[in-house]
């Protein structure tokens, strides 16, 4: 019996050995597939973390009632610019005054239609800015009737006339120039005008929304504004000085107060003979403070202040490709268009520049806006960790039997 219970204790250690040795290969098999897998996660959480989106509810009185611009189809008025005379004149071999050389010069940066149609359009010595805002439609040529935060307005205490890739348009809730621009950045392509009660002061930014409880501030509340309402006016005579690659409506462009208008926002097209009703929503995104700390690299956007610009105060996505494609455009042509932000002696672009320029703001990938490592147009032009972007849904209520006169 002695020798029977040897053996089998015998036996039951080298189970117990072969047991533990399964058991320590399994934990360590375990503890290997765990840390590879963690690690996996944590190099693919380094190159671009997954950020998870929480929706909740946003206090319509924290969000700003976009800035509108908009657009009117004519660049030039007829007036100062007569294209079916020009013709005429042109056909007969007759000369074109000056006038109508400045005009027909200034209005071919608009209008790519005039190149082709006239063969020589000379360059200009004269203020190429100063001339456009001569001959560019006024606001009292282009609205009848203004009404906003619920009473009637003057339109030229309400709009602010910038120059833009359409010509000159007429902006409502863009802040003042003061607020948007640095001091060393030339203000001809953009004179704001003070609008309604507005503060001079900034009281908003885009991570901490407004920051007092004043109604009146700039840019204005949503909560302020319930709507916009427009009576526009475009006469018969004025269809001929249209652009041929235009449409014949007005440009209705929604953004931020902070941001200048340009081909990266979402527009729509307000056809004259009509009657319509815009319906503007907000969309807004921003990350968890927990995800600021992380770097620039694993956020993939910037925070507010962590990217300076040279000519606005305000980073956003849209400012940076609009200021990076002044600047390489500068470097390229020795110019900038009429419509960029520039400083006071950087030269703007002459019809001679044309092709130069106009192949740079046509052509150039949108990858390039967001490639840092990019060697020949470096823009790095990351979204914003905080957003707000504005949409149109528009809706037919009648047509108009006539144009105003």
């Amino acid at each position: 019996m002695v020798k029977n219970y040897h053996l089998i204790s015998v036996l039951k250690r080298k189970g117990s050995r072969r047991a533990k040795l399964v058991f320590v290969s399994v934990l360590c098999a375990l503890i290997y597939g765990l840390s590879h897998y963690i690690h996996e996660c944590y190099i693919k959480f380094k190159i671009k973390p997954e950020i998870l989106i929480n929706e909740k509810y946003i206090n319509r009185h924290q969000i700003p009632f976009p800035a509108i611009t908009i657009c009117p189809p004519q660049v030039v008025k007829s007036e100062f610019l007569n294209l079916t005379k020009i013709r005429n004149e042109i056909s007969q071999n007759k000369g074109t005054s000056n006038e109508d050389q400045m005009s027909l010069a200034v209005s071919s940066q608009v209008c790519s239609n005039l190149v082709l149609d006239f063969e020589k359009i000379p360059d200009l010595n004269e203020n190429v800015i100063e001339i456009m805002k001569k001959i560019s439609p006024q606001i009292n040529d282009i609205f009848g009737e203004c009404s906003a935060l619920d009473a009637a307005k003057n339109c030229e205490d309400l709009f602010t006339a910038i120059l833009t890739p359409l010509g000159t348009c007429f902006t409502f809730n863009m802040l003042d120039e003061n607020l948007f621009l640095h001091k060393e950045t030339s203000k001809e392509f953009y004179t704001h005008n003070t609008a309604t009660n507005s503060s001079p002061v900034l009281k908003w930014t885009m991570e901490q929304k407004y920051l007092t409880d004043e109604e009146l501030v700039s840019p204005l509340r949503s909560t302020v504004v319930h709507e916009l309402r427009l009576k526009v006016k475009l006469n018969k005579s004025e269809d001929q000085n249209l652009c041929k690659e235009r449409s014949r409506g007005f440009t209705i462009i929604p953004h931020l107060p902070n941001e200048y208008p340009t081909n990266t926002h979402i527009s729509t097209n307000l056809e004259t003979k009509k009657h319509k009703h815009l319906s503007i929503t907000a969309t807004v995104k921003s990350i968890d403070n927990s995800f600021k700390v992380f770097p620039l690299e694993q956020r993939g956007c910037f925070n507010e202040n962590e990217r300076k610009l040279r000519f606005f105060k305000s980073y956003t996505m849209s400012n940076c490709i609009q200021e990076c494609i002044a600047n390489f455009t500068y470097t390229k042509c020795g110019c900038v268009s009429f419509f960029a932000p520039r400083t006071s002696n950087m030269k703007v672009c002459q019809i001679n520049d044309l092709a130069c320029y106009s192949n740079i703001y046509n052509k150039w990938p949108s990858k390039y806006f967001m490639d840092p490592e990019n060697q020949e147009f470096p823009c790095n032009c990351l979204h914003t960790c905080a957003e707000i972007k504005y949409s149109i849904v528009s809706e037919y209520t009648f047509d108009r039997d006539d144009y105003d006169e």
